[in-house]
């Protein structure tokens, strides 16, 4: 159990350096994240889409790692469900650098973020809709 806890908080640490690469980018770029500043709603309604394949991959990996108990079995899962995200950006027409960008100017444009998290709550309520 507490290496799956391990491998959990591994999983974790992996979503924290890309957001926090994201945000060492941004520090480095802002000239290129000022061209990108203005997204296309095809753009956004596709990092919505995206974003919840996230949440839902997520979700699915923690409870799958919650009931492993082999060491090897969650290094799979890990690895399994990483390629999984990145596949999930990228079916929706996103490079992992775009979704990166998106995730940090939500960080730090307010306005921009509620925008987002309209896209993605409806994205969430049509899944759980039908």
């Amino acid at each position: 159990r507490s290496y799956l806890k391990q491998a959990q908080r591994n999983m974790n640490r992996l979503f924290t350096r890309v957001l926090a690469f994201a945000l060492f980018a941004a520090v480095l770029a802002p000239a290129a994240l000022a061209q990108d500043s203005e997204y296309s709603d095809d753009k956004l309604q596709a990092f919505a889409q995206a974003y919840v394949d996230v949440e839902e991959l997520q979700a699915d990996y923690n409870a799958q790692v919650e009931v492993t108990e082999d060491p090897e079995e969650a290094e799979r899962l890990q690895a399994d469900v990483q390629t999984r995200i990145n596949s999930a950006i990228e079916g929706r027409g996103l490079t992992q650098d775009e979704y990166d960008a998106i995730v940090q100017r939500t960080q730090t444009d307010p306005d921009f973020s509620e925008q987002v998290m309209a896209l993605v709550q409806q994205e969430r309520d049509g899944r759980a809709s039908g």
